[in-house]
């Protein structure tokens, strides 16, 4: 259940070491001055979107300690069915293989038979976080970090192609401090799967106008020949156009 989630490493426990996993919550506004037997709570919310709300969560182990962790729940809309959970354990594996920079994730069910997506954001220490809970979300944010956020970005986007994937703009998030870029939202991925060459090399030439905005041609090519496999780099013509021209005349 927890596979890759705790898949073994010197700092990580395994499966076998989970005790069990809390959710962080607080009493519901507005009922603070009535018995405390009688309050009802919510869980601490880190944010969400189309699919889910992510609830601040702690794993606990046998030996006592514990780890914080960011945890997604589906709306009712859009419930995770085994099959499901199923796909977005494919991304995740193909995302590692590909080198993409993602948190260390799984889905997890729970006793409920609820899916949800579990994610080591915060530091293992449980003391500190690695990331603030204004997380800042898309492309948009990327290039208001600056010219070293969009070139993580855009290496980013290769790897997802790389993958077999369309980079979509809403995966990503940004750390305003290091500057790196992340994916976090796999939905899309997971419930669209894999994507055409075409329609991976159409999303990779329309958001370069974005980009260079605040990064030039060259660093872009520098990024892409550097990242992409062989299969993408057939295409580079097509994903940079005429905006080779401009580079050949440099």
């Amino acid at each position: 259940m927890f596979g890759n989630f705790f898949r073994k490493r010197p700092e990580m426990k395994t499966a076998k070491d989970v005790k069990r996993i809390t959710f962080a919550e607080r009493v519901i506004p507005g009922q603070e001055h009535i018995p405390k037997k009688e309050r009802s709570t919510e869980f601490i919310e880190f944010g969400g979107g189309d699919f889910g709300s992510i609830a601040v969560g702690r794993v606990k182990f046998n030996d006592g300690t514990e780890k914080r962790v960011a945890i997604k729940f589906f709306h009712k809309d859009r419930v995770v069915s085994d099959a499901m959970a199923k796909q977005y354990r494919e991304v995740m594996a193909d995302f590692k293989s590909a080198g993409v920079r993602i948190p260390k994730m799984d889905m997890v069910k729970l006793p409920t038979g609820e899916w949800v997506q579990v994610s080591a954001l915060f530091g293992s220490s449980g003391k500190g976080s690695k990331f603030k809970s204004n997380l800042q979300w898309s492309i948009y944010h990327a290039i208001e970090a600056g010219e070293a956020a969009v070139l993580n970005y855009f290496e980013q986007c290769v790897l997802i192609a790389n993958a077999g994937y369309k980079p979509y703009v809403d995966a990503f998030f940004v750390n305003p401090k290091t500057k790196q870029v992340y994916v976090g939202d796999l939905d899309l991925f997971a419930r669209f799967g894999k994507s055409s060459t075409n329609n991976i090399i159409r999303d990779l030439y329309s958001q370069q106008s974005l980009l260079l905005r605040v990064t030039t041609v060259n660093k872009l090519l520098e990024v892409f020949r550097k990242r992409a496999n062989f299969g993408l780099r057939r295409h580079e013509k097509k994903i940079f156009g005429t905006l080779l021209n401009v580079v050949a005349k440099k």
